[in-house]
């Protein structure tokens, strides 16, 4: 149940909100478990992941575009 992404298919499991509120981490929350378990990596939510997924959102629009 953990990687469907599905949250209509996810509150049927036993593990909902277990983890987290609504099986959902906001960003902060995220960084302070990436600080407690990698804290000797300093991976930075904000300037390093959400970077790279704006990227990758942008490339993915450039190619879906040429398809139209």
């Amino acid at each position: 149940m953990v990687h469907i992404t599905n949250y209509s298919v996810q509150k049927y499991s036993d593990k909902f909100g277990l983890f987290e509120d609504g099986n959902e981490a906001s960003f902060h929350d995220f960084q302070d478990y990436l600080n407690r378990v990698y804290g000797h990596k300093k991976v930075d939510v904000n300037n390093t992941i959400w970077k790279r997924i704006l990227e990758i959102i942008k490339i993915s629009c450039k190619a879906v575009s040429y398809l139209l």
